[in-house]
């Protein structure tokens, strides 16, 4: 038990920043998407919700990402699948582990309620835009932007 936490410890010291990174690049992306998902959002609720896949997806490309980081620092992985030379086989194989872990990812995105916090995140958003929208237009002496036109 002892040298797989010495290995765990070793690999994790190595490897920090670039988990780190890949870590707080995948937040940040997925932060700014499920923001201007809730902006498109705010004019047409379809072209928003079709954005907002994205976001997901970026934290799927930051979490895989990070397990290749780690899994250059495994030997004993190097010896059972060792990672290949050229540029375009690495891409390959990102790209391999991204099309194989979706399924799962979404599996277990929705089974812990994160597909709900980013439907909520990006509902606020696209509430608080459209709003700001009715708001302005109405501050300006305009009739308020609605699709639905009330008749008196």
């Amino acid at each position: 038990m002892l040298p797989i936490l010495t290995t765990a410890g070793r690999v994790l010291w190595r490897h920090w920043p670039a988990l780190m990174a890949w870590y707080l690049a995948g937040i940040l992306v997925h932060y700014v998407i499920t923001q201007v998902a809730g902006f498109i959002g705010a004019s047409s609720a379809t072209p928003g919700f079709l954005v907002l896949p994205i976001a997901i997806l970026a934290r799927l490309v930051s979490l895989v990402a990070m397990f290749l980081v780690l899994r250059d620092g495994l030997r004993n992985l190097q010896e059972v699948a060792p990672l290949p030379e050229p540029v375009a086989e690495r891409r390959r194989t990102f790209l391999t582990a991204l099309l194989a872990g979706i399924l799962p990812f979404f599996a277990v995105y929705w089974a812990q309620g994160l597909l709900s916090e980013d439907v909520r995140a990006y509902s606020l958003r696209a509430l608080e835009v459209r709003s700001g929208i009715i708001a302005t237009s109405i501050f300006d002496g305009g009739e308020p932007v609605s699709s639905v036109t009330a008749t008196a």
